[in-house]
């Protein structure tokens, strides 16, 4: 099923990584986030893959060896990184059984076929690889959903989208299952933060290139009278004491293993030797 439009997608990264000169600071965040929960891993991946990353500090980690970094647009490579490689995430260009591990960032969201990319990635990793991402759960952006489509409704009658559908925590772990992961982990982290005012969270959304990129997006002119009526709904229902407005972001985290004879295996049916009747009556 084709959700998002990959073209714009592509264009949109490419103009941020040409014209804004610093990091985004959700993406910075979740990178920082992965970033710490790989140190945590006790196991050495000699061969990795970073899928859209902005920092080089991954290979500075004490259990990463050699680093390759992937992008969807050449401009938002690390430019003192020698290797990196060009591809889509749909299209990756790795050989089966070569990675120790892959690392995604931010990247699932906007994916056409996530459960064909995470199948891909699995391939290429090998026995007891790990795939390790962080993407956007479904709370991220609540506010600003809810306030475009009060408005909306208020001044058509009707609604078009204007945010992406994001992924719930319960779908991610179906998700890992279904592409053939061994040991799935999911967890989230939620970020509030806040804006002095509606103008300055889309733009932060422009200068991130997270605006609508759904194919079925509304392609007319948006009057201006509609963000003001948005504004004006998100300011009455999210904001603080300071009318600052508040948005909610999802992180959500997902690993998974290439399953592998040496990992930890379910007990086979009907092996205990306690009772839990008994277990429960002590």
């Amino acid at each position: 099923m084709i959700l998002f439009d990959r073209s714009l997608i592509r264009s949109r990264r490419k103009r941020c990584a040409a014209y804004c000169h610093h990091d985004p600071f959700v993406h910075h965040e979740a990178e920082a986030r992965l970033m710490d929960r790989i140190m945590c891993i006790n196991k050495h991946f000699e061969r990795v893959v970073i899928i859209g990353a902005t920092s080089t500090e991954w290979r500075n980690l004490p259990n990463i060896g050699t680093c390759i970094f992937a992008d969807l647009v050449a401009e938002r490579l690390p430019h003192d990184s020698s290797l990196r490689i060009l591809c889509d995430e749909e299209w990756l260009p790795f050989a089966p059984n070569s990675l120790d591990a892959i690392i995604s960032i931010l990247t699932l969201h906007h994916l056409n076929d996530c459960v064909g990319a995470l199948i891909q990635m699995r391939h290429a990793l090998i026995p007891d690889g790990l795939m390790s991402c962080v993407t956007y759960g479904a709370r991220s952006l609540h506010e600003l959903r809810i306030a475009l489509i009060h408005a909306e409704m208020q001044r058509t009658g009707g609604i078009t989208p204007r945010i992406s559908p994001f992924m719930e925590v319960r779908d991610a772990g179906a998700l890992l299952q279904r592409t053939g992961y061994a040991l799935p982990v999911i967890d989230s982290d939620l970020l509030d933060i806040s804006y002095p005012s509606l103008h300055a969270l889309l733009h932060e959304l422009r200068q991130s290139g997270e605006q609508n990129a759904l194919i079925e997006r509304s392609k007319y002119f948006t009057a201006p009278q509609l963000f003001m009526d948005a504004s004006q709904y998100y300011h009455e229902h999210f904001s603080d004491a300071e009318d600052r407005l508040h948005a909610t972001i999802e992180l959500l985290f997902m690993s998974g293993w290439n399953p592998h004879h040496t990992q930890q295996q379910p007990s086979r049916r009907g092996s205990g030797t306690q009772s839990l009747r008994t277990l429960l009556a002590e």
